[in-house]
């Protein structure tokens, strides 16, 4: 099942530019998540009415992939979290989970309907 880890951060003043090219699909973040089997694909969504505020949404094949990922490239994972922590003033991780399928959603339909 599809797994995804989504954050929230609010981006210090000035850094937009630099913060969506480190954040964005083809940026320092997505670089090393390549390197990990089991990475699907990075997404940056831009606050419409906060133009300060993005949400990334990292996809998986797996939890099990992410959590290898997060124990593999601990170190590499940490170097770059120091390179990046100017670029925002918050950052939250708001949801880590597997994507709710079609038939996943009928059964949890039936289930507290």
């Amino acid at each position: 099942m599809p797994f995804v880890a989504i954050w929230k951060f609010t981006v210090a003043a000035g850094r937009v530019p630099d913060f969506v090219r480190a954040y964005g699909p083809d940026g320092i973040w997505a670089e090393l998540f390549r390197r990990a089997e089991g990475y699907l694909s990075t997404r940056l969504v831009r606050d419409r009415d906060d133009k300060g505020i993005f949400v990334t949404i990292d996809s998986w094949t797996s939890q099990a992939a992410y959590t290898a990922f997060r124990d593999d490239f601990a170190e590499d994972y940490a170097t770059i979290d120091r390179k990046c922590e100017t670029l925002t003033v918050d950052e939250v991780c708001v949801a880590q989970g597997e994507t709710v399928t079609h038939n996943a959603a009928e059964t949890l339909h039936h289930h507290t309907g």
